[in-house]
């Protein structure tokens, strides 16, 4: 299903924690285990002259709406909600990890070694989520109870898009520490069979992803923004990958597009994508 509905995939990776040598500073909060669920159906968030922002109670996520056009952006690529079929006109399930809003990684404290969870199967099927206003949008606190972790997210309508914000301070961990997180990996994706369509990443003077399908397994690029932490030690790196200079990504597909900016910690995010 990732090849043929998230066939790219464009996401912003803060890291989180793990700072330095030994224990790290742990600036996050405990873990709630008695937190309860907050059910909000399908509704309108907020809106001004040009967008509306929606809520989808399946996904747990946020949906941007045009206006002026009825073009729709959202967390899960689709131009619309209605339900698609494949060829024998069978309705098509699509993969999890295409309905997430969020990607985690973390260390697992019982084997040392990391691991990772999405939210439509961590925190949607077997966690819980809860949903609290802010002025034009919605704060949604995303509770992982199997690996105790809670991922706050702000989404948040403004004049020109919606703004997305994760609080590392408010970010609740058990006994598991959280290592990074993609926020709303699948916003910026074209469909391998888009053919008036591309990625941009600013890799160097920037450069233009096309749909193309290749394997199952697919090929990816990962780079930091502004180069690597100068406190890491690299014993070898025999790639000449031009660095991010610029804190920005984008997709177009056909008549729309989108472009993402890193406001703040683009000093410790990564750009990510992976195709085919």
């Amino acid at each position: 299903m990732l090849k043929r509905y998230g066939c790219f995939l464009v996401s912003l990776v803060l890291l989180v924690a793990m700072t330095g040598c030994g224990k790290a500073e742990r600036t996050s909060q405990p873990f709630d285990t008695e937190g309860e669920t907050t059910q909000l159906a399908d509704s309108l968030i907020s809106e001004n002259e040009t967008y509306r922002m929606e809520w989808n109670s399946e996904t747990m996520s946020i949906s941007l709406i045009d206006k002026q056009t009825g073009l729709r952006w959202g967390t899960s690529p689709g131009d619309s909600q209605e339900p698609e079929y494949d060829e024998l006109g069978m309705p098509v399930k699509r993969h999890p990890q295409i309905e997430s809003a969020l990607f985690v990684e973390y260390l697992d404290a019982q084997t040392n070694a990391v691991d990772n969870v999405i939210s439509y199967t961590g925190a949607i099927r077997n966690g819980r989520v809860c949903c609290e206003s802010i002025p034009n949008g919605l704060l949604v606190k995303y509770y992982f109870d199997e690996v105790k972790l809670m991922i706050p997210v702000e989404y948040q309508l403004r004049e020109s898009g919606v703004a997305m914000r994760i609080d590392p301070q408010q970010i609740q961990e058990g006994d598991n520490q959280v290592i990074r997180i993609s926020l709303a990996p699948f916003w910026c994706s074209v469909s391998n069979t888009k053919k008036d369509g591309y990625l941009l990443v600013p890799s160097g003077s920037g450069a233009l992803v096309y749909p193309k399908e290749y394997s199952q397994s697919g090929k990816s690029f990962s780079a930091a923004v502004y180069g690597q932490d100068a406190a890491i030690e690299v014993w070898d790196d025999p790639t000449e990958t031009k660095s991010v200079r610029l804190p920005v990504y984008g997709a177009k597909s056909e008549d729309k597009a989108t472009l993402a900016i890193i406001e703040k910690g683009a000093e410790s995010a990564y750009i990510e994508v992976k195709s085919g």
